[in-house]
C-alpha cells in the first residue's frame, strides 16, 4: 500500500511540475478583438512597374485565375496589385495578437517590419525596421508576419506597420 501511495504522490508531483513549466512557456497572447488592447495593421508594398511588367502581368493573371480569394482593391487604380496587398494584409491581421503581458504593463507602440516573399509564399529577410519601444511588441509584430504565410507572390519588398494601443486611446 505504501508503494502505491509513493507512486501516486510521485506522479502527482511530476504532473504539477510539468504543468507549471508549461504555463511559464505558454504563448500569452490574445486575439486582436479580445482583451483590453487593439492592433491596427497597415501594409506598404513597393510599386511593381518598369522592367518588372512581365512579373506584374503574371501576378494579375494568378489573381484572375483564382489562386487566392482576393478582397476588393484599395482604389489606387492598380487593382491586380491592390488585391495582392489586401490579401497579404489580411493574413497578417488574422495572425496578430496583443500580447497579454504587454497589455498588463500598458505597453503601446508601432513596430515597422520589413520582409520579402519568396516563390513558395514564405516571408524572408523579416526584420524589425523600427521598434515599437518594447521587445515583446517587436517580437509579436515579427511573429505575425511569419505566422501569416503562405502569402501570394509579390516580387518587391514589403513594409508592415503594426500599432498596438489600448482600447479607448
Amino acid at each position: 500500500m505504501s508503494l502505491w501511495r509513493f507512486s501516486f504522490v510521485s506522479l502527482l508531483i511530476h504532473f504539477l511540475i510539468v504543468l507549471a513549466i508549461g504555463m511559464t512557456t505558454a504563448d500569452f497572447s490574445l486575439p486582436m478583438s479580445g482583451g483590453k488592447g487593439f492592433v491596427s495593421v497597415e501594409l506598404q508594398g513597393a510599386p511593381v512597374s518598369g522592367e518588372g511588367s512581365a512579373v506584374k502581368e503574371r501576378l494579375v493573371r494568378d489573381a484572375e485565375k483564382g489562386r487566392a480569394d482576393y478582397p476588393e482593391g484599395t482604389g489606387s487604380g492598380d487593382e491586380g496589385i491592390d488585391h495582392l496587398l489586401a490579401e497579404i494584409r489580411s493574413r497578417i491581421e488574422r495572425e496578430t495578437r496583443y500580447p497579454y503581458l504587454a497589455q498588463k504593463i500598458g505597453a503601446v507602440g508601432t513596430a515597422l517590419v520589413r520582409f520579402r516573399i519568396d516563390e513558395g509564399g514564405r516571408p524572408t529577410a523579416v526584420e524589425v525596421a523600427r521598434s515599437a519601444g518594447h521587445q515583446i511588441l517587436d517580437e509579436e509584430a515579427r511573429g505575425a508576419v511569419l505566422r501569416g504565410a503562405p502569402y501570394p507572390l509579390y516580387p518587391k519588398p514589403l513594409t508592415v506597420s503594426l500599432t498596438f494601443t489600448e482600447k479607448g486611446r
